[in-house]
């Protein structure tokens, strides 16, 4: 690269404005279509306001002619100097890039600067520009054929799985692995947690009436709630042994249905007489005596020890 170009002109004429104006740039000598920086730079007295000064209209995507476009601009600068003998001086100056593409020598500028009825020219500043030299021995050098893939698609495919089948094969193990440790998962018995023994329906129903007994309803007075308690037992025990909805149903209901099942005869007496004692107290207004309370929850008790019996001996059979 050359050193730079500075070319300056100096007034010795009239006075003017300005003391000098230049076009500078860093190389003369580029090839063609490649881009050159450039700076503009006018050196003013210092009594003039700059901002009264008509500039060179330099900005980026216009054209300074045919061959030569502005393809980017900086802000322009002010600064504050002296000359030799100390005068103080302000400097405006503007750099800019331009694209040139056209051979030989290029002329760029002037740049002029108006102040008033004063006006300032930069230098021109000229460009060789190389242009490449065209090889004409050698003629027009033939299209060449349209160039086709040889592989098709799948054929990529195998030879794309060829080359990544480790890579492949990690990644099938991770899914497979993955899918066999969910269904394990879901298979996995669940841990058993100890249990206690279970109480049969009928010892539980009897645990109840002994509870019922503690509370010494009747002997407090409620005896309608004594009845119910009682009644409501037995009422479970019928919906388990016989599958009738004896909880919906009233007692004449429940014997009814209880005749057209299998009942054996000395539990269907013992139903039908706490049921009857029961209605008795529940519907009649008279209180009851304490043998007849006592008499129900004996009745209640029989019913279920019979059939506590019953699953006592089904188990000593198994």
């Amino acid at each position: 690269m050359l050193k730079w170009l500075h070319i300056v002109f100096l007034f010795f004429a009239a006075p003017t404005f300005a003391q000098t104006a230049s076009l500078v740039t860093d190389v003369n000598k580029i090839e063609i279509g490649d881009q050159i920086d450039l700076s503009i730079r006018f050196t003013f007295n210092a009594n003039i306001n700059p901002q009264e000064v008509i500039y060179p209209d330099i900005k980026a995507g216009k054209s300074l002619n045919d061959t030569i476009d502005i393809i980017a601009v900086k802000d322009p600068k002010i600064e504050s100097t002296t000359d030799n003998q100390g005068k103080p001086l302000m400097i405006w100056q503007q750099d800019f890039s331009v694209g040139i593409y056209a051979g030989g020598n290029i002329q760029v500028g002037p740049f002029v600067a108006i102040y008033q009825e004063d006006t300032i020219r930069t230098n021109v500043t000229t460009i060789q520009v190389a242009v490449p030299q065209l090889e004409e021995d050698k003629g027009f050098v033939g299209i060449k054929d349209i160039s086709t893939d040889p592989y098709t698609f799948w054929e990529k495919v195998l030879l794309w799985i060829k080359e990544h089948w480790v890579a492949l094969l990690i990644v099938l193990l991770i899914i497979v692995g993955t899918i066999l440790t969910a269904i394990y998962m879901r298979r996995k018995p669940e841990e058993k947690k100890p249990k206690g023994p279970v109480i049969p329906l009928p010892i539980q129903w009897m645990n109840q009436l002994e509870e019922i007994e503690k509370q010494q309803l009747w002997q407090n007075g409620k005896h309608k709630e004594y009845y119910i308690e009682v009644t409501g037992v037995i009422r479970k025990f019928i919906e388990y042994k016989y599958d009738i909805q004896a909880l919906e149903q009233t007692s004449h209901e429940i014997i009814d249905s209880l005749r057209l099942s299998s009942i054996d005869p000395m539990m269907m007496n013992r139903i039908q007489n706490l049921f009857a004692l029961s209605d008795l107290i529940k519907f009649a207004k008279s209180l009851p005596t304490p043998k007849e309370n006592e008499e129900a929850m004996s009745i209640a008790k029989s019913i279920l020890a019979a059939e506590i019996h019953l699953l006592d001996t089904k188990q000593q059979g198994s």
